[in-house]
């Protein structure tokens, strides 16, 4: 149980034929949220600065060389209409043929419409994942779940916000697992220990946030790869 945070009500998921996820949002996930918009409202003075450990809605390919871990692939709007369906489908919103949603959600992010059906693949491979049997089985599934938190910056009087975006986290026998979306096109095992490394400090930041929030330990946590339809661990 969370620590001081009512829990929310266990739902037995053998009665859904899809995973379901709570769409009222409990206390917990409300502070964290009103958490963040104060810590913002802080940011407006001078004796802090604001850094972001959530890339933009994916596939980030970055101008210095030295940076770019991985080959640029489909763009930030699909990378967009990826997590929006990904959490619409893990919160039973999605209809029963989601193609035409899909084609809306491509053209409002801008995205190219030929990428249809690599979305529709890439939602079909999440829900044949362990992760969504996972899901199907926990007890208590947060997507999308906003933090911010302020940091003492080294050798200065200063604080920083740190803010960003968990995809997906959930509770499994002896603790949590945290899940981050990439659509990055890494092609081979060394563009995907690239990314792993490019990507190691969001998320063992997701994790020390989560585990302080929470009083509860994260033991698994990484990155699901929709273009190689697996999970890495960080």
């Amino acid at each position: 149980h969370l620590k001081n945070v009512p829990e929310l009500a266990y739902d037995d998921h053998s009665s859904h034929p899809t995973p379901e996820t709570p769409t009222t949002k409990t206390p917990s996930v409300e502070s964290e949220r009103e958490q963040r918009d104060q810590f913002w409202q802080t940011v407006k003075k001078e004796s802090f600065k604001v850094a972001q450990v959530t890339d933009d809605r994916a596939d980030i390919t970055y101008s210095d060389e030295s940076r770019s871990a991985t080959p640029a692939g489909k763009g930030t709007a699909y990378g967009t209409v990826i997590h929006q369906i990904f959490d619409d489908a893990i919160n039973r919103r999605l209809p029963d043929d989601p193609t035409p949603y899909v084609i809306h959600l491509l053209q409002e992010a801008g995205a190219d419409a030929g990428f249809l059906p690599h979305a529709l693949d890439a939602l079909q491979q999440f829900r044949n994942s362990e992760i969504w049997a996972e899901i199907q089985a926990s007890e208590t599934v947060y997507t999308e779940v906003p933090f911010a938190i302020s940091q003492a910056e080294n050798n200065s009087s200063s604080n920083k916000i740190i803010r960003g975006v968990i995809d997906l986290v959930y509770r499994l026998p002896g603790g949590w697992k945290i899940v981050d979306y990439k659509t990055n096109a890494v092609k081979t095992d060394e563009d995907v220990q690239a990314l792993c490394e490019q990507t190691a400090d969001q998320v063992n930041t997701y994790a020390e946030h989560w585990a302080k929030f929470t009083g509860e330990t994260v033991i698994a946590k990484g990155l699901w790869l929709t273009e190689r339809r697996e999970f890495r661990t960080i």
